[in-house]
């Protein structure tokens, strides 16, 4: 007797679950729709205010800059503005002349160890023809020179045992994961008093700490309550 309750209950509980269960999954399309398209906006809203707010601050510090070499109180005025918003955000702003020459980076210790690391492999970079230019270079490793290993280039880039890597580095696209980049580049040209152009001033976003908002479609209904609520349908079910 005792086991035919136990049964019982068990059945019943399982058809609870199951009819629960049945009944989320036809609200699951109507509840992602709505979350997608409120995730597409937020996505969007994100972006247009934080390169808004950045291209301000790097016209702004352009407009100051009138002569090379840059006044180092110009430099000095920019970087609170690169280091307040870490850790939420990394930003890393610099100067090229019209030949491509490296005039100044904030903050600077990630730019020396990149510079230097281009003036020592710079035969090796050429040959790889992965970077066009030390901006080249710059704009694509700045946000990752903490974890470069430049041991990379030490090895022949015809070697068998090559693998991607910060060596043969290139940008992340749009994928399953991220529906776009968290890094994002700007850029403004520097002007004298003349209306001549001296260089370009780029600043670099690394938004990676709020990547969420970069998400793909799958990538954000991976983990919702429904992905959780069909392994659950899954296992009472036996499928």
């Amino acid at each position: 007797m005792e086991r035919k309750k136990l049964i019982r209950r068990i059945a019943t509980l399982a058809l609870i679950v199951f009819i629960v269960s049945i009944l989320i999954l036809i609200a699951q399309d109507p509840y992602r729709n709505w979350q997608w398209k409120n995730h597409l906006k937020r996505m969007d809203d994100h972006l247009e205010s934080l390169t808004a707010n950045y291209q301000q601050f790097l016209s702004k510090t352009a407009e100051k800059i009138k002569s090379l070499p840059v006044d180092p109180g110009i430099i000095a005025q920019a970087r609170p503005e690169i280091l307040q918003d870490r850790p939420r955000i990394r930003l890393y702003l610099w100067m090229s002349d019209m030949k491509g020459r490296f005039i100044f980076g904030a903050p600077p210790e990630a730019f020396e160890r990149l510079n230097a690391a281009y003036d020592r492999f710079r035969t090796i970079i050429k040959n790889d023809g992965y970077y066009l230019s030390r901006n080249d270079f710059l704009s694509k490793l700045i946000d990752k020179y903490e974890i470069i290993d430049f041991s990379q280039f030490n090895i022949s880039s015809n070697s068998a045992n090559k693998k991607p890597g910060w060596r043969f580095y290139r940008e992340t696209v749009a994928s399953w994961r991220y529906l776009r980049p968290n890094k994002i580049l700007l850029s403004v040209p520097v002007v004298n008093n003349k209306g001549e152009a001296i260089g370009e001033l780029y600043l670099k976003i690394d938004d990676y700490k709020n990547k969420k908002n970069y998400y793909a479609k799958f990538n954000l209904q991976r983990n919702d309550i429904f992905s959780t609520l069909i392994s659950l349908f899954g296992m009472f079910t036996g499928i």
